[in-house]
């Protein structure tokens, strides 16, 4: 009897050995998953910062049957702006002309720069571009498209 209990108490070690080696196998693979996607993420950063050209930040809404996209573009003036529509994705390029009073050499002088923005967005779902109606607020770019019914 006593062989019994300790025979069923090693198969109950085994098998909780065997639960936790199945967990740390995923926690492990979560982990991988993890760095994998903070470095995707960290490289896309520095691809950005080293570009000349900069990806404005996006957010993408789904109202049911229309997308609404809002993309922040500080300092952008409205004819600077160029919105392309397809079904598939939508594309904001444009440039902003900054300007800053700066001191230098024991003086101010008036710096300009231009800064080049451009983003290629695929949507959700696809959209009807002869719907698409694009409105400026303040640094907000926003374009709204009725969705095509699949």
């Amino acid at each position: 009897m006593a062989e019994d209990l300790f025979d069923e108490m090693l198969r109950d070690i085994a098998k909780a050995l065997r639960r936790m080696q199945a967990l740390r196998e995923r926690f492990e693979s979560y982990i991988e998953e993890v760095v994998r996607d903070f470095e995707n993420l960290y490289e896309e950063r520095v691809r950005s910062m080293t570009s000349d050209v900069e990806e404005p930040l996006v957010e993408i809404r789904d109202f049911g049957d229309e997308l609404v996209m809002v993309v922040d573009v500080s300092g952008v003036k409205d004819e600077s702006v160029d919105v392309r529509v397809t079904s598939e994705e939508i594309v904001v390029a444009g440039e902003v002309d900054e300007r800053k009073v700066e001191e230098a050499l024991r003086g101010w002088h008036l710096a300009r720069t231009k800064k080049v923005f451009r983003g290629v967005y695929k949507l959700p779902q696809p959209i009807d571009p002869s719907s698409v109606k694009v409105y400026k607020k303040d640094s907000l770019i926003i374009i709204r498209a009725r969705k095509i019914s699949l």
